[in-house]
């Protein structure tokens, strides 16, 4: 099981990587070096299919890089800037100490909130 994690989190690494190397990206001001990014996200996205290649069938484990990647593809872009705007309510805070205890506790009561209504069971 070990094997079929490392796989996915190798794809998903090179997916980010070979999203970074995009130049509409939106987690950086501008692109860092394209190629650099390119060829390392290919190589995550092929460590990631060997590694799966390793665990499960071909069909099974090319279903899955493809699912990983276009996950990290889709979500990327969404949630970049919302977590932009979270980590700006930062100055808000007199000390970051203070903020990450209080953006502790809001997660921590969206978890509870979650889990009461039995969404996480």
């Amino acid at each position: 099981m070990l094997l079929a994690w490392t796989g996915v989190l190798m794809t998903a690494a090179g997916a980010l990587a070979l999203y970074l190397a995009t130049p509409h990206q939106q987690i950086t001001a501008e692109p860092r070096a394209p190629q650099v990014w390119g060829w390392a996200g290919a190589g995550g996205l092929v460590i990631g299919l060997v590694l799966l290649l390793n665990w499960a069938g071909p069909a099974t484990a090319v279903f899955i890089v493809l699912t990983v990647a276009m996950l990290v593809w889709s979500t990327v872009p969404l949630v970049a800037p919302i977590w932009c705007a979270v980590l700006s309510f930062c100055f808000l805070f007199r000390s970051g100490l203070r903020a990450w205890a209080m953006l502790g506790l809001a997660t921590a009561a969206v978890w509870a909130a979650l889990f009461a209504t039995g969404t996480l069971a």
